[in-house]
């Protein structure tokens, strides 16, 4: 049989093998889902400055120039800055 994205149109008569295929296909992709394993991201927490000092074996002067330098990724609340935990701190 034709696979149908090479054959235009089917007749009806064709319906039941159509049907057949797309069934074998269905369960094809089924089992394979099913053998994949779900990676999960690491999870990303927020932490503080003083946290962030401690992580990366730096000073908190050092961690505010490395902010100002665009090095280190923050978010500002308010007057505090916010650090996503991230590995390649760690190359700092």
């Amino acid at each position: 049989m034709e696979t149908p994205e090479t054959q235009a149109k089917l007749t009806f008569d064709q319906l039941p093998e159509a049907v057949s295929f797309l069934i074998n296909e269905i369960s094809e992709m089924k089992n394979l889902i099913s053998k994949q394993t779900i990676v999960e991201p690491p999870k990303r927490r927020p932490i503080g400055v003083y946290e962030a000092s401690k992580f990366i074996k730096k000073g908190i002067g050092t961690i505010y120039n490395l902010t100002s330098a665009k090095k280190i990724p923050h978010y500002k609340q308010g007057l505090n800055s916010t650090f996503l935990k991230t590995n390649y701190w760690t190359i700092l």
